[in-house]
């Protein structure tokens, strides 16, 4: 578990990381990413914290701002043989909390997120390395924009990303172009024009552009271009 723990702690399950992080037992290491829920997070907090003041419970979840990783520091320092991936595959509800004291604080995160379902890590495949291309922005929630790519006579979603140092002046134009707003979300013309740049490309089928941008970021608002330039994506 300590070596499946150091490799989520990596960066993304891309395929590429995966070949390239030598596990002893890669299709093992497969189906334990892939997530098989075992105990409900809220069971597991529950019974971490059982005992405790729920002020105490409160504060320490305050601080970690997650509830894997706070339960896994409440159980304090792992204590015993090294578990195995076959053990975490092969554990039941009631073998839980017995696994789980054997493992460092950091492996105990990672496998109440895996066995709760908080966390499935199915590894992809990479679409491709680094690029960049037009987008066009569609939506704005907070400081965050939705862009986008020509698909057909349309456009399908490429990122969700921080508008970065134009933000300002993105957002005093977005107040007299919002066609829609849904709660914090707002719907903007389709007319302004940015470089979007990335890492890596990864598969995901779930997606209707096909695949997740690692890495990405807004390079520049390409002020003088218009929707029309976009590419397909």
């Amino acid at each position: 578990m300590k070596d499946l723990a150091a490799f989520l702690e990596g960066g993304p399950a891309t395929g590429a990381r995966f070949a390239g992080h030598g596990f002893a037992a890669p299709e093992l290491a497969r189906e334990v990413l892939a997530g098989r829920k075992v105990m409900a997070m809220g069971e597991i907090w529950a019974r971490v914290t059982e005992g405790l003041s729920p002020e105490l419970a409160a504060s320490c979840l305050g601080v970690c701002g997650d509830r894997a990783e706070a339960a896994a520091l409440l159980m304090g320092p792992g204590l015993g043989a090294p578990v195995t991936l076959d053990e975490v595959a092969r554990v039941t509800t009631e073998g839980v909390f017995a696994l789980a004291a054997r493992m460092s604080p950091t492996e105990r995160a990672w496998f109440f997120r895996l066995i709760s379902g908080a966390r499935r890590d199915v590894v992809v495949e990479e679409a491709g390395g680094p690029g960049e291309c037009l987008a066009v922005l569609t939506m704005i929630e907070g400081d965050q924009g939705q862009f986008a790519v020509r698909r057909g006579n349309g456009l399908v979603p490429l990122a969700k990303l921080p508008l970065g140092p134009h933000g300002a002046e993105v957002l005093a134009w977005a107040r007299g172009a919002v066609l829609e707003r849904f709660g914090p979300l707002r719907s903007v013309r389709a007319e302004q024009v940015f470089r979007i740049g990335w890492d890596a490309r990864v598969i995901n089928k779930r997606r209707k552009i096909g695949h997740d941008l690692v890495g990405a970021r807004v390079l520049a608002w390409e002020k003088g271009a218009s929707a029309d330039q976009i590419a397909e994506g």
